[in-house]
């Protein structure tokens, strides 16, 4: 999938992004987690968003209230790593 692709692509290249581009990754990312059900992308992309949130408030707002319903998934894995992030954040 592009998809998680993506958010391990923008996870490297971060520190290279103007703050336009930082928050246009962001929005996609932010989408990618709401709209997508594939296992892969979710833990990608929440990983990625985990990474960039201590530097951001409302990222990390946001990123709370995403992390608490997928802590319910049903996969084992993605409940898993949503409560992991959960606790280091």
């Amino acid at each position: 999938s592009a998809q998680w692709t993506l958010a391990q692509l923008f996870g490297i290249i971060q520190p290279f992004m103007t703050q336009d581009q930082d928050q246009q990754a962001i929005a996609v990312l932010k989408h990618n987690l709401d709209h997508n059900a594939d296992w892969i992308v979710l833990i990608t992309t929440m990983q990625t968003l985990a990474e960039w949130s201590p530097k951001d408030e409302q990222l990390k707002a946001w990123l709370r209230l995403r992390l608490d319903k997928l802590t319910q998934d049903r996969r084992k894995s993605v409940a898993g790593r949503a409560q992991k992030l959960q606790a280091q954040l």
